[in-house]
Parts: structure tokens; sequence; C-alpha cells
């Protein structure tokens, strides 16, 4: 599992599995962190801007990145390009997993019209899609079993590498920021499988 740590300011040169854009990004994320006051927990952030997941340990200022999977909103664009021979932009895709993105079966499946290019026709075309769909393509793709593994390790190795204790791991929290917190169960599914409290970023 690839891997960074904040003391290492040419790391990002060296890990080659890193594009310009998410090399960019991972710098977003830690001036935003660095802006902020000192942490007396760990901060642990999880988004769907390339699946990192971002921890700083108030016990040496370092940081620890792990990519845990594909985003949600690249595997319902290729889906829909694969599956349903439509062609969809990355807004189309990420605004058709917020409305009725899940993890969890819904009291009322939800449907929605996707609108894109027809890979067959070459024309404008549209699709109806069902929670159902998007919800069994988040399971295989995006948050199987799988994901939810590799980020126990993940905090586990964290913890041990910035000599964080169990106690302090126990009062840090799972902070989801992008489309993540639209997908419905998710958050319940995260604090099941850590036992931490998961927070939105709009509420902090």
């Amino acid at each position: 599992m690839p891997r960074y740590n904040g003391n290492q300011p040419d790391a990002f040169e060296k890990i080659n599995y890193m594009t310009l854009e998410q090399q960019a990004q991972v710098r977003k994320f830690i001036e935003e962190i660095e802006a902020t006051d000192k942490l007396t927990i760990p901060r642990i952030i999880i988004t769907n801007d390339d699946d990192l997941i971002l921890m700083r340990s108030k016990n040496d200022n370092g940081y620890r990145i792990s990519q845990l999977g594909i985003s949600p909103i690249k595997a319902f664009v290729d889906y829909m390009k694969v599956e349903q021979k439509l062609l969809i932009g990355e807004p189309t895709g990420q605004k058709v997993v917020e409305q009725i993105g899940s993890i969890i079966s819904l009291p009322q499946e939800l449907s929605t019209s996707v609108k894109g290019r027809s890979l067959v026709s070459g024309l404008p075309s549209a699709v109806e899609i069902s929670s159902i769909q998007v919800r069994d393509l988040l399971l295989k793709e995006t948050f199987s079993d799988h994901f939810f593994v590799d980020l126990r390790q993940s905090l586990s190795y964290a913890a041990s590498q910035h000599r964080i204790s169990r106690e302090e791991l126990a009062q840090s929290s799972i902070i989801l920021r992008g489309s993540l917190p639209n997908i419905r169960g998710l958050s319940e599914r995260l604090q099941e499988a850590t036992g931490l409290k998961v927070v939105m970023w709009d509420s902090l």
C-alpha cells in the first residue's frame, strides 16, 4: 500500500504512482491541516479525491497517506461507459452518486435519468439508473470488504508508526469529504468497522 510521510518533502517526486494532479491534491490536504491549530488527537480524512486517507499525529507532526481504492465517481463513470455504453463526465457521475448512492438497502429505492453520449450511435442519449445498480457497483468496486480491511490495517500501521496510543486513536474521528458524506450508510459502516466517530467536513 503506497505511503507518504510528511517529514519527507521530496517523497512526491519519488512516488511514481501519483500523477501531478494527485500530488497537487495531497499538498492541498496538507496545507489545509497545517493551517488549523495543532491537534491534540490524530485527524483522519477520507475523501473521494483519489481515495486518500490522511492522518496527522500530534507526536511528530507526521502524515501518512494511503490509497484505499477507486473513487466511487470514477467507478460509476467507468460502469456507464462499459455496461451502459454511455459516455458521461465526472460532474454527471458525481451528481448521480450523491443523489442515489448507498451501500445499504433503502426503504424506498431511487432512480434517476443519466444523460450522456451513446457510444453506439454517437448521439445524445439517456439511461435510467436505479439506486440498486449504483449500490451493487459501489459494494463491488469501491466499498467492498477489502476496503474496510485495508482501512483498519492503515489505521493500525499509522498508529504504530506515529506512536499514537490506543487511547489517543480511540478519541480521534474519521472526517468524510467530497461526495462520501452523501453515500447512504457509509458513515455507519465506517464507524462499525473502526469503532471511531465519523463526522462530515462541513460540520467542523
